[in-house]
Formats: structure tokens, C-alpha cells, sequence
């Protein structure tokens, strides 16, 4: 439902959007440039950001202790109460969308600014554009947040910690191969405590026979 008494501004952002959202699936992103999540005017629609959204859920789903925080924004048109709805109508598209694609609802927050808190200032098309967004931080398995709140920082901050739990995992089997190692030198020292005891039970045994305390 469009905002009321602004249907002259969705006649204008229908005639100059199209070239703004032209990326959509056919986008021209690399894997190390990707695309923030905004939105049409008026709309909680997924247009463009594909390429990112799919790779960051990947990486949640393969990273099940990690959280993402989603918030919502919008531009400055309607009121206060209608922007924080619309806000958090966007970031219930962006979870959906990474729960299909391997993200696990546990590991999404939800939240809304609405129009409280815009990226780019002013009150023209480029601004709009901008601030109709919604902003991803990751968060680690303690809550801390390792990203600054753009899907590409989310994106480099769980592949960072791939990397940083590879070499975790690395140096677990190092250790772990030393335990083997204490774990052989603690057998033959168990052995040779067996040998050493039944050396002594046989020289005790010698002795009470020399002192005729054991008949043979």
C-alpha cells in the first residue's frame, strides 16, 4: 500500500528508477565488490544484492555459531510510525531470503530505524536511494559484532573467520598429535613400572627365602 498523498513521487521514481535498479540477477558485481541491499521507493522488494545475499548466507550456514543483526531503513517521505513498519518489512525480506539460501532463522535479529538514521543527507533521488536499505552486522558466538554494518564487511568478516578457524583447527591437531605422543610415553613408562614391580617381588621373595621365611 503506497503512502498516501505521494503518488505524484512514485509517478517520478517510476520514470527514474529503472536505471538505478537495473542490476537485479543480471549483476555486474565481483566477488570482491558486492552490492549493498537497497530498495525501491515504497517497497520491502529485493532488486538487486543477489550475489551477496547468497554468499553471506552460505557462509552462515557454515559458520552456525555466528549472527547477523538486520535493520531496516527508508528515505524521509510518510510518517515516523509508516517508516518503521516499511523498515522492518525489508528486513523480513532479507531474512526469508537467507533462510532459503542456508541461514538459520536462530541466527538472524531483526530491527528498525526507519527514516531516524539516513546514510546519504539530503532530499533528492540519489539520497533516497541510499538510505532505502537494510544494514547486515555479524556478530560472533559472543555477540560482539566483527562487521561495521555493510553486507560486503559481513561478507569479508566470516570469511576471515574461516580462515582464522582453519589455522584454530590446525594448531588443535598439532597439539592433539602431541597428546599421542605423551600419551605413548606414558604407556611405556606404565610398562616399565610393571617390569620394575615384579623385579622387586621376585628380589622380596629371594630375600625371605635366604631368611627362611618362605619354604620353597
Amino acid at each position: 500500500m503506497l503512502r498516501p498523498t505521494l503518488l505524484p513521487v512514485v509517478l517520478l521514481a517510476a520514470l527514474t528508477l529503472p536505471a538505478a535498479f537495473s542490476q537485479g540477477l543480471n549483476t555486474s558485481a565481483s566477488k570482491d565488490d558486492w552490492e549493498e541491499i537497497n530498495f525501491a521507493f515504497d517497497s520491502a522488494t529485493l532488486v538487486d544484492g543477489y550475489p551477496s545475499l547468497l554468499r553471506l548466507a552460505e557462509l552462515l550456514g557454515k559458520n552456525p555459531t555466528f549472527k547477523v543483526r538486520l535493520v531496516g531503513h527508508t528515505d524521509w517521505h510518510g510518517s515516523k510510525k509508516y517508516n518503521e513498519k516499511l523498515g522492518d518489512s525489508r528486513t523480513r525480506t532479507v531474512k526469508s531470503f537467507l533462510e532459503k539460501y542456508g541461514a538459520r532463522g536462530a541466527q538472524i535479529e531483526l530491527a528498525s530505524m526507519g527514516n531516524e538514521k539516513p546514510k546519504a543527507p539530503g532530499k533528492d533521488i540519489n539520497s533516497d536511494l541510499m538510505n532505502r536499505r537494510v544494514e547486515i552486522t555479524v556478530l560472533d558466538g559472543n555477540g560482539k559484532p566483527i562487521s561495521s554494518g555493510g553486507i560486503g564487511d559481513a561478507i569479508r568478516g566470516l570469511e576471515s573467520n574461516k580462515t582464522m578457524g582453519e589455522q584454530c583447527c590446525n594448531e588443535v591437531l598439532k597439539r592433539l598429535d602431541k597428546l599421542d605422543d605423551i600419551l605413548a610415553l606414558l604407556r611405556n613408562l606404565k610398562s616399565e613400572n610393571e617390569q620394575m614391580k615384579q623385579q622387586l617381588a621376585t628380589a622380596s621373595d629371594g630375600v625371605k627365602r635366604a631368611n627362611g621365611e618362605i619354604d620353597d
